[in-house]
């Protein structure tokens, strides 16, 4: 769903299911920015993922989570990430979210 959205609004988008794939692909190309939700298949969660990405590339995450607490904000934030999307998630707000986040990369 979010890979067709922001391919038709003009993004780059690669789709990576498990997060070890993901670890895989920015270890061998460049990436502006990620989206991940906290639920993940494959050994490690979006959080792990998160940590994973800010120790080693200077990548703004973006953390999804259909767990709208306190507890679940703080660990994001802990791990790196630079925002927390709760599901359910509204569209157009992810993309002005994103479109923000890029515009302040500097190229």
């Amino acid at each position: 769903m979010l890979t067709r959205f922001f391919s038709k609004h003009g993004h780059n988008v690669v789709a990576e299911e498990k997060p070890a794939n993901a670890l895989v692909f920015l270890n061998d190309n460049s990436c502006d920015l990620v989206i991940t939700d906290i639920e993940m298949p494959g050994g490690i969660n979006g959080l792990e993922l998160t940590k994973r990405i800010k120790d080693k590339w200077n990548i703004p995450v973006v953390v999804i989570s259909g767990i709208a607490d306190e507890d679940v904000e703080t660990l994001a934030m802990i791990a790196g990430a630079e925002d927390l999307i709760k599901k359910p998630i509204e569209l157009k707000y992810l993309l002005a979210l994103v479109n923000s986040r890029l515009s302040r990369i500097e190229r």
